[in-house]
């Protein structure tokens, strides 16, 4: 077996080779103050959803790069989100906010507690702060309950207009198909 930080350096290193192709064809997009400022730029939509590489929002709803906002992180879960939505609406002013769940998510196989033993096994002298970490497990694969909570922490929150659409959809891996719950 190949050893695994030279495969990550050699992952990295193309990416660096594919960015230099994709310079040559490269067109600089708008400065942010004239996208901003565009009196016909469309209302501003935020998806939060996983990173996980096999859920890509631009693949599953099918649109195209810029057309969206777009977060990602682990589990696709609102409370790691909500800076990035606050700061988001302060400078696009945020419509609607789309939490996509998806099938056979990693949080809905690991809890809150093995995150946390795995963590302090390597960083022991951070025990009560990593105790302290709600990771955002996503228990007993009970999706319609983590799309709930988390779109209800995003209407629950003064930062944002009471008018702000906040949808929870669960993306099913098998099938491909996208289900409002929320």
């Amino acid at each position: 077996m190949s050893n695994p930080s030279q495969v990550a350096q050699e992952r990295i290193d193309s990416l660096f080779v594919a960015n230099k192709e994709w310079q040559k064809e490269f067109q600089a997009p708008p400065e942010f103050l004239q996208l901003r400022d565009h009196p016909e730029r469309p209302p501003a939509v935020v998806i939060v959803s996983c990173a996980d590489p096999r859920v890509v929002p631009e693949k599953y709803f099918n649109f195209g790069v810029g057309e969206y906002l777009v977060i990602r992180n682990a589990g696709g879960r609102t409370q790691d989100a909500i800076r990035s939505l606050a700061v988001l609406d302060q400078a696009l002013k945020i419509y609607a906010v789309l939490v996509v769940h998806h099938t056979d998510c990693g949080l809905s196989h690991n809890s809150n507690e093995g995150i946390r033993k795995g963590l302090k096994e390597r960083a022991p002298d951070h025990s009560s702060h990593i105790d302290s970490i709600d990771f955002g497990e996503i228990a007993d694969k009970n999706f319609d309950a983590s799309l709930k909570h988390d779109v209800e922490l995003v209407k629950k929150s003064s930062f944002f207009s009471k008018d702000l659409i906040v949808k929870g959809l669960l993306y099913d891996l098998k099938t491909g198909a996208m289900t409002e719950k929320v």
